[in-house]
């Protein structure tokens, strides 16, 4: 039972162990050099925290939509169990990587005891719950409970940082509402379309399936993201340097060359 949870909970938190934490460790020295000022360091965060959510929240949810999927070919009929709390864990992992950035900001302003009392508490917390849950249901509620805590402890970290750097709430939901939407429509496309297809598995492969859903999954959620940045007026955030990004290695290809020359 134990290998099994440490398998599902390593594979459900690739988001934040190969997303979201290299991104924090580079940040972290530019934070600390704007931390004396407020605005700045707002507007920092901002961007830093919907870049993680346009990357972050798509992999996470999109790991909880295919593990049935990643499980079969990855790991093997032995390793069915782990279903399941792959699909939790990896909500949990999604909400440690839109958490992880508050910690460095917590950091670079002066106060690492937050850090410290928020993470005592929550142990305080997760110790008893845990040892409930994980005795009543097993590995299963072990995962649920990691969930529970979590989703508890968000929005009294977020206030916490809000109040530290006077950030207003409307202006956090401003950039994360369309990443939000459009891992909801990514995660719903998904999962509809392996139920629909779990009858050609036979045709296509289990393989198969999983490329499919994967590509059908990135296409909807870039299309709707593109789509909800579109109709919002296309503002400054993540989904505008992405854009730049690949404007710009697009006009720098070979084949962009090919066609100017010509």
């Amino acid at each position: 039972m134990l290998g099994l949870f440490s398998i599902s909970y390593e594979i459900s938190n690739l988001p934040t162990t190969e997303l979201s934490a290299p991104i924090n460790r580079a940040v972290f020295p530019g934070y600390a050099k704007i931390s004396s000022d407020r605005s700045e360091l707002r507007q920092s965060f901002i961007n830093v925290l919907s870049l993680i959510a346009v990357f972050a929240l798509p992999a996470g949810i999109g790991i909880a939509a295919v593990a049935p999927l990643l499980v079969t070919v990855f790991l093997g009929e032995n390793w069915v169990d782990a279903i399941p709390l792959i699909a939790i864990l990896a909500v949990y992992g999604t909400t440690n990587a839109m958490l992880t950035n508050t910690g460095t900001v917590f950091l670079a302003i002066g106060k690492p005891h937050y850090l410290a009392i928020i993470s005592a508490i929550r142990v305080a917390v997760l110790l008893p719950t845990l040892t409930y849950f994980a005795l009543q249901n097993g590995v299963i509620g072990a995962a649920w409970s990691y969930l529970g805590v979590s989703l508890l402890f968000m929005p009294i970290i977020y206030a916490l940082l809000f109040r530290s750097i006077n950030l207003r709430s409307a202006r956090f939901f401003a950039e994360i509402w369309r990443p939000l939407i459009a891992t909801s429509a990514m995660f719903v496309t998904v999962k509809a379309f392996t139920v629909w297809a779990g009858t050609t598995a036979g045709i296509l492969g289990l393989s198969g399936l999983l490329i499919t859903a994967v590509t059908l999954g990135a296409v909807v959620y870039s299309a709707v993201l593109l789509l909800l940045w579109q109709l919002a007026g296309r503002p400054t955030g993540a989904e505008r340097f992405v854009a730049d990004k690949l404007s710009v290695r697009i006009r720098n290809s070979s084949l962009a060359r090919f066609f100017n020359q010509t």
